[in-house]
């Protein structure tokens, strides 16, 4: 390939090499100068990175030689990791904090007891990652799978006071003599340390019902699937929220209108930057086609309860898509994945656009090099960029059985953009990322989260120095992704509420934008109420800056 290729590139990881597209969109995944680092315990090691050509046969481009300064490509590796663990198999990233679950960590002899690692970068623009601490339920015991799903908040990424909070789920906790009821901890950082706050446990629940298969926190909601509650595994999600004393208390018991057996709702949730909007996938859900999948979406009210808003159905499925395996959400855009496990395991995704509070099918998202059982849509994130016309746009899908280079199942994980001046807002593979020093088995892409200019994958199997099956995090940072010149920041999806020209300040030109569509339902609709109005208003105001 040479300098002018259009075709999407592979970026790698690895000791000795980064491999990235030779183009200004995605450039600061593959920019040179690059640092790649292995955090181990508190000793970072940092090497200097070049970048040659190589013709796309032997790899791919690498890239070249692009403006602005250096970031970093790091590799997370829990200090204390031991074979088995799975570091890696759930991530979660929010402002300068990354949570890593291991369900395998046998602490202090309990087998599977399970773990989560929290990692702080030294700034905000990047450099070394500070293994912090590591989170134990309390009360842990044998096969309890703590960890398998994690996530973070970290309130001052939205201009809020408020210390980190993260939440990791334990689907497997045997709660009062019911196996496998489940149950998911709270975490607060208070002074430098991450405490442990509640452990939040259904009302009413059953042994089976895996609370805590997912999870997802902002501020003070907390959202927790259960994807074997109910009947015949129907599925739920609890909503909890934390009162004015710091009590955490359920709030609601969410199911899907129409629910029937073994939809398994619950199976992935996510909230939005700023908790007005909560989705849910359901795997097993027949309505496009048996076991194709759906996800509901609830819009929080102004009395702070959520409230159905609508089923998300792809077009065109395949019986077996299990679409909603993984779901992601920011603002008005959300994708949902399916890795087809009862179909040809090719894998899918399905892209989601609202208006108001209409969501609408925008594209389907197919790896451009996939294969049967590939997987491709397992784990799926997304990150919108201008609140306007899309900029910048991203969303992966991880496809952890992808045989990459003859390789069986290393994994690797397609990037997805969308620019309104790219053939008129279609989305296009942009980049295929892919663990250079990866191995057979590593499922790499088995968990992905996206936090403003990072891209954050999970790699269940990583061996990591001789010790087998450990798993680790990836990380890129992004902070040019639509190739204009400028860091993206987040958007007004998923950066300042109210800063609707994107510019990082919420200011005269948002109020401008706000007033201009008064009445209607486009981009100053922050309360996601589906009309711009009073409401509104005094939310940019209450987030008028000068910075």
């Amino acid at each position: 390939m040479g300098s002018e290729g259009s075709e999407p590139v592979r970026c790698c990881s690895g000791p000795r090499s980064l491999i990235g597209p030779p183009r200004r969109s995605l450039r600061s995944l593959c920019r040179r100068g690059h640092c790649h680092a292995v955090n181990r315990g508190h000793t970072v090691e940092v090497e200097r990175i070049s970048h040659v050509w190589i013709s796309l046969p032997v790899m791919c481009a690498v890239a070249a030689a692009l403006a602005g300064p250096p970031e970093a490509l790091s590799t997370l590796v829990a200090p204390d990791a031991a074979g088995g663990e799975e570091g890696g198999r759930s991530v979660a990233a929010a402002g300068r904090w990354v949570v890593i679950g291991m369900p395998g960590a046998n602490i202090d002899g309990v087998v599977n007891r399970g773990a989560a690692w929290v990692f702080r970068a030294e700034s905000d623009d990047g450099g070394a990652w500070i293994p912090e601490q590591r989170l134990l339920a309390p009360d842990g015991a044998a096969e309890d799978d703590f960890g398998l799903s994690v996530a973070i908040d970290d309130p001052s990424v939205r201009g809020d006071a408020g210390e980190p909070v993260a939440i990791v789920g334990a689907l497997h906790d045997d709660v009062a003599g019911r196996v496998d009821a489940g149950s998911a901890s709270v975490f607060r950082r208070i002074d430098g340390t991450w405490v442990f706050e509640q452990t939040l446990l259904a009302s009413g629940g059953l042994a089976g019902d895996e609370f805590g298969r997912s999870v997802a926190i902002r501020g003070d909601v907390a959202v927790v699937g259960a994807w074997d509650d109910g009947l015949f595994d129907r599925g739920a999600v609890y909503v909890f929220v934390r009162d004015a004393s710091g009590v955490w208390q359920q709030a609601q018991k969410l199911t899907a209108p129409g629910a029937a057996t073994g939809d398994h709702l619950g199976t992935s949730v996510a909230l939005d930057a700023f908790g007005a909007r909560l989705i849910a996938g359901a795997w097993g859900d027949d309505a496009g086609a048996s076991n194709g999948g759906s996800a509901s979406v609830w819009r929080r009210a102004k009395n702070g309860a959520f409230v159905f808003e609508q089923e998300l159905v792809g077009s065109a499925l395949d019986p077996g898509d299990e679409l909603g395996r993984g779901v992601a959400i920011d603002g008005d855009l959300a994708v949902l994945g399916g890795w087809a496990f009862w179909g040809d395991g090719r894998g899918t995704a399905r892209v989601f656009r609202r208006s108001g509070t209409l969501w609408s099918e925008e594209a389907a998202l197919d790896a451009p090099d996939g294969s049967a059982d590939d997987y491709f849509g397992f784990s799926v994130a997304c990150r919108r960029g201008d609140a306007l016309d899309g900029d910048g746009d991203l969303i992966a899908c991880g496809a952890w059985a992808d045989d990459v280079l003859g390789t069986t199942n290393q994994g690797s994980v397609w990037v997805f953009e969308r620019t309104a001046a790219k053939s008129g807002g279609v989305w296009s593979p942009t980049a295929q990322l892919i663990a250079e020093d990866g191995g057979a088995s590593d499922y790499f892409g088995f968990s992905l989260a996206f936090d403003c200019d990072r891209i954050l994958v999970g790699v269940r199997f990583d061996d990591v120095e001789g010790v087998v099956n450990a798993g680790s995090a990836r990380v890129w940072w992004i902070d040019d992704a639509d190739g204009n010149g400028v860091a993206d920041g987040c958007g007004s999806g998923g950066g300042l509420p109210g800063d609707l020209d994107g510019d990082g300040v919420v200011g005269p030109a948002d109020l401008a934008l706000l007033l201009s569509g008064w009445g209607g339902s486009g981009a100053g609709d922050l309360d996601g109420d589906g009309t711009v109005g009073p409401g509104d208003l005094t939310s940019l105001l209450a987030a008028w800056s000068d910075r």
